[in-house]
C-alpha cells in the first residue's frame, strides 16, 4: 500500500521578504509586475503577498538568464586583435 504524498506547503511572502530575495527596489519590483516580468501578488483584504515558490522560480530564472548573457560572445566583447 502506498501512502499519498503530502500536499506541498504554499508559503506566502510579504513585500519586505520579497524585496530581500530579489534585490530590487519597491518601485522596480512593481514596474516589473505591471510589465508582466514578475509574478503578481495575491490580495487578501488589505495585504499583498507572493507565493514563495513563484518568487524562487523568478530568482532562479533571473540568475540563469544573467549567466547565459555573460556567456554570449558579441562583437563588442571580442578581444582586440590590434597590435
Amino acid at each position: 500500500m502506498t501512502l499519498p504524498s503530502p500536499a506541498p506547503v504554499l508559503r506566502r511572502l510579504r513585500l519586505p521578504a520579497v524585496l530581500d530575495r530579489v534585490a530590487l527596489s519597491r518601485s522596480t519590483l512593481y514596474s516589473r509586475i505591471h510589465a508582466g516580468l514578475f509574478p503578481k501578488p495575491l490580495r487578501d483584504g488589505h495585504t499583498s503577498s507572493w507565493l514563495e515558490h513563484e518568487v524562487n522560480a523568478w530568482v532562479l530564472g533571473s540568475w540563469q538568464a544573467s549567466k547565459a548573457e555573460a556567456l554570449l560572445v558579441t562583437p563588442d566583447r571580442l578581444p582586440s586583435t590590434k597590435p
